[in-house]
């Protein structure tokens, strides 16, 4: 994992700091740090399996911070000046505007201005993500072999306060999605349709905190089941181990590890919709992918998921 300037067996515990605030979205080819992504702070917490016995810093911006403080061992800070005069074995740089100017370090992997590095080499960012995409590589996978690492399923975490609950047998609505993807967004009256057909089916909720992100945890983690479009809800849900049905439209769920309580729905194999995943933020074509996701299709989807998993 460590280029030849250091090696892990002459260091017992690491010094390792994370980088990743969420203002960009590390392995899209067009990069956006206009909204900060919660999603791609909360999916690299998959990282932090890999050292279980070091010390690790993370710098997060204050919107994501809540994603990363109280998970066990890490110590958070939203400025680079408050591990000033720390020296690191390791940096983690998923960022591609932060500078690891000023920064101690050892070794580096991810971004360093115009470089993008590898456990292995620099190598040019885009072909690196060409390679995974032919590969079919999740997020998961690609983070763990930038390190040279191979991910064997392993799941996001999140602050030891969100302990998972298996209790109640409620369907969360995560309807609605940020104003990064509109393209995402299933239409409010299928959600209202599917909401109808669950009133004989059993209990159900409407999103809530949706200005508060430890009551939009809390919310999430209430339900048994959460139907969502690709979002950060998505990601809380697979990290929480709920009952998941999931809408794509716009982005892969390719990108998405899943897992066996978890059903993807999407239009990729309809060869109306040949652009799918276009990753656009606003549709350009006639008919909208993810509006053609019938409310039938996710009503059975629940009762799949709920009679293979009682």
């Amino acid at each position: 994992m460590l280029s030849e300037n250091i090696s892990r067996d002459d260091i017992q515990t690491m010094k390792i700091l994370i980088i990743k605030t969420g203002q960009c979205e590390t392995f899209h080819f067009s990069d956006s740090a206009e909204v900060i992504s919660l999603g791609d702070v909360l999916r690299s917490t998959v990282l932090l399996h890999l050292f279980k016995n070091d010390q690790i810093y993370w710098i997060c911006s204050p919107q994501a911070a809540g994603l990363i403080e109280g998970i066990s061992g890490i110590t958070v800070a939203t400025d680079n000046s408050e591990f000033a005069g720390k020296h690191f074995d390791l940096i983690i740089n998923l960022e591609r505007h932060h500078s690891l100017d000023g920064f101690q370090y050892a070794d580096w992997v991810g971004f360093n201005g115009h470089q993008f590095k590898t456990s292995e080499e620099v190598k040019n960012l885009n072909s690196w993500l060409y390679d995974m995409q032919r590969q079919n590589k999740n997020w998961s996978e690609k983070l763990f072999l930038l390190l040279g690492k191979s991910w064997n399923g392993e799941n996001y975490l999140l602050p030891e306060k969100y302990s998972i609950k298996t209790d109640g047998q409620r369907i969360g609505l995560n309807w609605k999605v940020g104003v990064k993807w509109p393209s995402k967004s299933w239409p409010f009256e299928s959600w209202t349709m599917l909401s109808k057909k669950l009133e004989n089916f059993g209990e159900y909720s409407w999103q809530e905190g949706f200005f508060d992100l430890d009551e939009y945890i809390r919310w999430l983690n209430s339900c048994d089941l959460i139907v969502t479009h690709d979002s950060l809800g998505l990601h809380l849900a697979l990290a929480l181990q709920k009952k998941i049905v999931a809408l794509f439209g716009s982005t892969s769920s390719s990108e998405i590890h899943g897992s066996d309580k978890a059903v993807f729905l999407n239009k990729k194999n309809d060869s109306e919709f040949a652009c799918v995943p276009c990753y656009k933020a606003a549709c350009d074509q006639k008919n909208h992918c993810v509006e053609k996701i019938s409310v039938d299709e996710v009503f059975q989807a629940i009762t799949k998921l709920r009679e293979r998993h009682e």
